[in-house]
């Protein structure tokens, strides 16, 4: 270090300024020969930032914008970070917490949408009015557009808690209004018209939906291992989303649920069809591998409503028809909502409040 210019030093044909800033100390290279004029130079410059630093008007990203605490200390860091940045960090973060067909669906979320057209900002770019036109020129449903954004919201609620920006555009966006599926169960008289068109490993399944109010992802990680014959129950212990084994949606959703005599001869009829099967229950008879929610919806369930000429509702909408049918018939609150894996009897009575006798 040279003595006539205390903080500053020689550096091989580079000059290294020395200065302690928010108590620590920090050493920038200034990119000027070591020479006597230049020396002097580089004391200026340190000067001038030790009487910045003294006002607290010092901008570390400014004076030193490729240095690596620019991004510690520096008062613009979301003019440097890039929206597309940022969510690739909170993909990383949150991989292992979130479960795998969640994480899918914000990878699409974000490579398919928010990238592409946010991706290239800064995070002090992006305005509110930018996310709004957006949202004006989606032909996607508000729910589908209310969950691209969670990404988006999440960056930048931590990056205003972390004092990186002042204002969060995303704020002033309220999420759209999503409708609810109504219940639409089905009568005994269309039951029974879909149930005719169907045969062996189908029927079964569709009447089993009917029967025991499954979802239909409990229906595909449904194992002979899991039912118990003698005591005409199931053991609700996984779900399968996209050929991934996971457990039910709820905690509650792991059950007991009894089984009506027309579910018992849907198994039965299931099992001389499965004896050289997979260890799942219901399967793809054509390919001997699970099933899933497309292939159910569109190879079984669509033909079946088509062919016995009933009103196209959901496959889910079995799950409404038993749970209607129960209560209709007498059967407590408690245990309906208990054999559907709710969480509490209130959101049975609520949803199905009009079947409640």
């Amino acid at each position: 270090m040279d003595r006539k210019f205390r903080g500053v030093s020689a550096r091989g044909n580079r000059i290294q300024i020395s200065f302690m800033y928010e108590d620590e100390r920090c050493r920038e290279i200034i990119p000027l020969d070591p020479t006597p004029k230049n020396m002097k130079e580089a004391h200026e410059i340190r000067q001038m930032i030790l009487t910045q630093i003294k006002l607290g008007s010092f901008d570390y990203g400014k004076q030193f914008p490729n240095s690596p605490k620019a991004m510690k200390y520096g008062k613009n860091i979301a003019d440097k970070i890039t929206i597309e940045e940022r969510l690739n960090e909170w993909l990383r973060l949150n991989q292992k917490r979130l479960q795998l067909s969640t994480m899918r669906d914000y990878v699409s979320a974000i490579n398919c949408h928010l990238i592409p057209q946010f991706g290239h900002l800064y995070l002090s770019e992006l305005t509110t009015t930018d996310v709004r036109n957006w949202i004006s020129r989606q032909n996607i449903s508000n729910k589908r557009i209310n969950n691209i954004l969670i990404p988006l919201r999440a960056i930048y609620e931590d990056a205003y808690e972390e004092e990186i920006i002042t204002k969060n555009p995303l704020r002033r966006i309220k999420s759209l209004n999503v409708v609810t599926r109504e219940p639409n169960p089905f009568t005994d008289t269309e039951i029974n018209a879909i149930l005719n068109q169907l045969k062996g490993n189908d029927r079964n399944l569709i009447q089993f939906a009917f029967e025991t109010g499954l979802r239909t992802s409990e229906l595909v990680g449904l194992y002979w291992e899991d039912i118990d014959f003698e005591q005409k129950r199931i053991y609700v212990r996984r779900a399968i989303v996209r050929n991934k084994v996971k457990e039910p949606k709820t905690r509650s959703g792991i059950r007991t649920v009894d089984l009506s005599q027309d579910a018992i001869n849907a198994l039965k009829g299931q099992k001389e069809i499965s004896r050289l099967s997979i260890e799942n229950v219901f399967f793809d008879t054509k390919n001997k591998v699970r099933l899933d929610d497309q292939k159910i919806r569109k190879r079984i369930w669509k033909p079946a409503l088509i062919e016995a000429n009933v009103t196209y509702r959901e496959p889910y909408q079995t799950r409404h028809t038993f749970a209607s049918k129960q209560l209709s018939s007498g059967k407590p609150v408690l245990w309906v909502s208990t054999q559907m894996g709710h969480s509490n009897p209130i959101m049975t009575t609520s949803k199905y409040a009009r079947w409640i006798k």
